[in-house]
């Protein structure tokens, strides 16, 4: 549970990630997780599980590295590759963050409308 909420929620996100050496995502089923997008921002090296639209913003060995979900020696695997590969975890935490400024509200917006705007022209 983060501090300063009673919710559990965690005000400045990227200020806590910002004092992980990885960040690791170990869902079996998840939509987009916000928790990404700010690991991303931060530079972090990401193990994440390929689930729901996490490949969206990663591209396995190119942001970030995938594993099947249901598998802690693969999610394992992937941790222990970065630890003993500190220039590997450099630089894919490097394109995550500059693959971050692929995702704004501004352009999350502006997909949404444009897709009611195409259900609504049909």
């Amino acid at each position: 549970i983060g501090r300063g909420s009673p919710s559990g929620e965690v005000r400045d996100g990227e200020k806590e990630l910002s004092r992980f050496d990885i960040y690791v995502c170990s869902s079996i089923k998840e939509g987009f997780p916000y928790s990404i997008l700010e690991a991303m921002r931060t530079g972090l090296p990401i193990v994440s599980t390929a689930v729901g639209g996490i490949p969206e913003a990663l591209t396995d060995g190119q942001e970030g590295l995938l594993v099947p979900p249901k598998n802690p020696e693969a999610l394992a695997a992937a941790i222990k590759k970065l630890i003993l590969d500190p220039d590997l975890a450099q630089k894919l935490g490097l394109a995550a963050q500059q693959k971050s400024r692929e995702f704004s509200l501004d352009k999350m917006l502006h997909a949404t409308e444009n897709v009611y705007q195409t259900i609504l022209n049909l």
